[in-house]
């Protein structure tokens, strides 16, 4: 009897701490860190993002480490959170507000249509584009160092566009992008 049991909660045990590494989904809050790493052409920096609130609307201050003017505000305004079907890749110093893009983010909508299977037009960047949700493999599965995060993979009809989304229908946190340049998330705060 007592191997059984102990049998039984050892595979529970396992099971457990296996499921919460890999699936556990990613909080966008107030005061929550994200640091990515980023090769635009040869040239590596890092862009940090701090959340100042993630509601409806999501507000983030921003800051490269290519030099003390690169830092900014970012605020996703509601109609953007919900409905954009389009990404804002650039960042200037100073404060923007997004109604009609997204950035770091996509929206709710692009979301679900992904998870429904849907094919959307979609602007990564380089102009609309037909995207697509594709299964994930050990090639395509998101890794930050050696935790797996459980991400919705996304490619382009081109295959030349590929993102990485954690699974969070209320705020679709972009975990890396192939558009090409590459941005990786490396470091949760």
């Amino acid at each position: 009897m007592f191997k059984k049991t102990a049998l039984l909660f050892l595979v529970a045990f396992w099971t457990m701490a296996f499921v919460s590494a890999q699936d556990a989904p990613i909080s966008v809050k107030k005061g929550a860190k994200y640091t990515y790493d980023v090769n635009f052409g040869g040239t590596k920096y890092q862009f940090i993002m701090e959340i100042t609130g993630a509601d409806k609307s999501v507000e983030y201050k921003w800051n490269m480490t290519l030099g003390p003017q690169y830092k900014g505000h970012v605020s996703l305004r509601i109609p953007a959170m919900n409905k954009a079907m389009a990404l804002d890749n650039f960042y200037n110093p100073g404060n923007k507000k997004l109604e009609d893009f997204t950035a770091g983010f996509i929206s709710r909508e692009a979301y679900e249509l992904f998870t429904k299977g849907k094919t959307i037009q979609f602007n990564a960047g380089s102009g609309k584009k037909k995207f697509t949700a594709q299964p994930t493999t050990e090639v395509t599965t998101f890794k930050m160092g050696d935790k797996v995060l459980d991400a919705l993979y996304v490619v382009s009809e081109d295959g030349k566009e590929k993102l990485w989304i954690t699974k969070n229908d209320q705020h679709p946190l972009i975990l890396k992008m192939e558009i090409g340049w590459t941005i990786s998330l490396s470091k949760i705060e």
